[in-house]
């Protein structure tokens, strides 16, 4: 009996899955004074928000310096094998 009541409330002290964090809020629905309590837990949907953001910024300053190295390096590739220096201008 005790088992069931307390596997709801498990959890690992650091790192977290959101799953587990949504578990235990959903346990503990039920708490005297709310706003105290929750104060320096996560705000999930606003870190799920953060997460979304970070990963268009990667993707949108990654993708041009990408393509600039991997053109480079075919570049390399295409004047070493026919044997044309590339010039300083270039």
């Amino acid at each position: 009996m005790e088992w069931n009541l307390l596997k709801d409330f498990e959890l690992e002290p650091k790192n977290r899955s959101v799953e587990a964090l949504r578990r235990w809020r959903s346990a503990v629905t039920l708490v005297k004074n709310r706003r105290r309590r929750f104060r320096m837990v996560a705000d999930l949907e606003k870190r799920s928000e953060a997460e979304q953001i970070k990963q268009g910024i990667k993707v949108s300053f990654s993708s041009p310096y990408l393509f600039h190295f991997i053109s480079s390096i075919i570049l390399s590739l295409v004047l070493n094998a026919t044997g044309i220096r590339k010039t300083s201008s270039d």
